[in-house]
């Protein structure tokens, strides 16, 4: 036998054995290394294309190359920041994961994946197609739950200055840090 198509056969295994194992009903979730974390709230900001306060209008699924991706449909609330000259009322937020008929893609592990009709405060990085990811993956996003800045207990910063404020309070904080 040709070592080739041994060594073809043993990889085409190794991947069904590995995508399966990601695959169990058990796995919820999708484990990730960040390439780009950010230590503090006040480089995440710095860093931001976009800080808005914003809810998830609509959410839509795509399928890319074999996983599925949700884009949620983000009507602008509170613009914070945005590039020079940019004036928008609505961005479209892509985020792994998502289940159609025939693929399930799991959400990445520690991301907080948006809901429709919910409203986040986001910290969000453009696309060179236009839509916006989330800075630093599982970092970018806290809910808004009556009146509070609620962050993930993701344990994304040592100190996180926004998390469990007043929506007020988080506007005042993310204005004097883009202001220094």
């Amino acid at each position: 036998m040709n070592i080739n198509i041994i060594k073809k056969s043993f990889l085409k295994i190794l991947a069904v054995l590995v995508l399966g194992a990601c695959a169990t009903p058990k796995q919820q979730t999708t484990p990730a290394d960040w390439v780009t974390h950010y230590d503090t709230i006040e480089e995440m900001i710095d860093q931001s294309d976009f800080i808005v306060i914003a809810k998830v209008a609509s959410q839509t699924l795509e399928v890319r190359v074999d996983m599925v991706f949700t884009m949620s449909d983000l009507t602008i609330t509170t613009l914070l920041k945005a590039p020079e000259g940019v004036s928008v009322m609505e961005l479209t937020l892509l985020q792994t994961g998502g289940k159609t008929a025939d693929l399930t893609t799991y959400p990445i592990e520690g991301v907080l994946m948006l809901e429709k009709g919910t409203t986040y405060l986001l910290f969000l990085e453009m696309t060179d197609e236009g839509q916006v990811l989330l800075m630093g993956g599982y970092q970018g996003a806290a809910l808004i739950r009556s009146d509070k800045v609620v962050f993930p207990d993701n344990e994304a910063f040592q100190v996180n200055e926004l998390d469990r404020v007043s929506v007020d309070q988080a506007i005042l904080k993310i204005q004097s840090l883009m202001n220094k």
